[in-house]
């Protein structure tokens, strides 16, 4: 019952009987609604910081939040206590403003707020969250004045020596960098200079979103030199993040690029990282070999996302390939329990050199 969680919440002695009662008012949304401005209270005033950051977690979550809760949230930015920054900065992440339809009155206050306390505020991390969340505000909302301003901000923090800081301003530059070069090549710069794995791949992230067709050879070539040293990285997101960057540059894969996917693929220690490696070959057969299937028993694997992905590959690589793998893909073909999809595509590379 809600109202009996928040009675608990709001006068029990116990600070473990409040967060229990905290947490089970966030299980159910909507849950908040009749408590809100009694709760931001409480989010500010009890002594137990978990009790604080439960209630801000849960508050962060009201849909069509009202201004109290921006307020909220800008305010624990500046907390003594880090679990409360880190909940605000949560929150307002969560902040969701649709580009296509205008702010509805508590929003427009909540902006309003936010970008007060980003003109006011001397702290270097709310700042950085503030200028991020406003940045994703629909552009008619923002001045453009401002707007530059913002992305001003968060082009001078990307290099900060503190990591909480230098996360957020990396994540924010996927609203800020454009398909230009020079906007490419300073990604590329701060992949190169970064040590932090995770903000790494958000700087990959933020690289892929500004690659299109228009990139020449030279640049491709660049943008592959600064992926291929982070293809060679044990951690999965960061392997991931490069992959998709490198599917959507290697037009003219160099050989050393093809070498080091292909030294992943065998290195590759689960079925979703082997998939991720294999897929670069779907756009690259000449490079795939009958020797890699063989080693690596690709289409003899668990995964049906593995054996489809090596399948797409097989089909479009030389006749000779395909006669050298036709004995296992007949069996596949043949197969009682392997999906319908999978059946159809072997059937399909069996028909094509028959």
């Amino acid at each position: 019952d809600s109202k009996a969680n928040f009675a608990l919440l709001q006068s029990d002695p116990n600070p473990e009987i409040r967060r229990v009662a905290a947490r089970a008012l966030t299980s159910f949304i909507g849950q908040w609604k009749p408590f809100i401005e009694k709760a931001v209270v409480i989010a500010r005033s009890d002594p137990d910081p978990t009790v604080r950051r439960l209630v801000i977690e849960g508050l962060s979550g009201v849909m069509d939040m009202p201004a109290s809760i921006y307020g909220l949230l800008c305010q624990g930015l500046s907390d003594p206590q880090e679990v409360i920054q880190r909940a605000s900065a949560e929150g307002l992440k969560r902040l969701h403003f649709f580009a296509d339809k205008p702010l509805k009155v508590e929003q427009n206050k909540g902006l309003q707020i936010m970008l007060t306390e980003f003109q006011r505020s001397t702290n270097p991390f709310a700042k950085v969250v503030l200028a991020r969340a406003l940045l994703k505000a629909p552009k008619d909302e923002i001045k453009t004045e401002t707007r530059k301003q913002l992305a001003a901000y968060i082009r001078s923090n990307v290099r900060h020596r503190n990591t909480d800081i230098r996360a957020q301003a990396s994540a924010a530059l996927t609203d800020i960098v454009v398909p230009t070069n020079s906007d490419r090549k300073y990604l590329c710069g701060l992949i190169k200079a970064e040590r932090d794995i995770d903000i790494r791949a958000t700087l990959i992230e933020a690289l892929y979103g500004v690659v299109d067709d228009k990139i020449d050879r030279k640049e491709e070539q660049e943008i592959a030199a600064v992926v291929v040293a982070n293809l060679r990285s044990d951690n999965s997101t960061l392997t991931e993040s490069a992959l998709r960057l490198v599917r959507s540059i290697s037009r003219h894969p160099s050989s050393e690029l093809v070498e080091t996917v292909t030294q992943g693929l065998y290195a590759a220690n689960d079925s979703s990282l082997q998939d991720s490696y294999l897929n670069f070959f779907v756009g690259h057969p000449k490079h795939f070999t009958a020797k890699m299937e063989e080693d690596l028993k690709l289409l003899d694997a668990d995964s049906f996302y593995v054996i489809r992905t090596t399948l797409l590959i097989i089909q479009r690589s030389s006749p000779e390939i395909r006669a050298k793998l036709r004995p296992k893909i007949a069996k596949l073909a043949e197969e009682k329990n392997l999906k319908q999809e999978l059946k159809k595509l072997a059937q399909t590379i069996l028909s094509m050199d028959s």
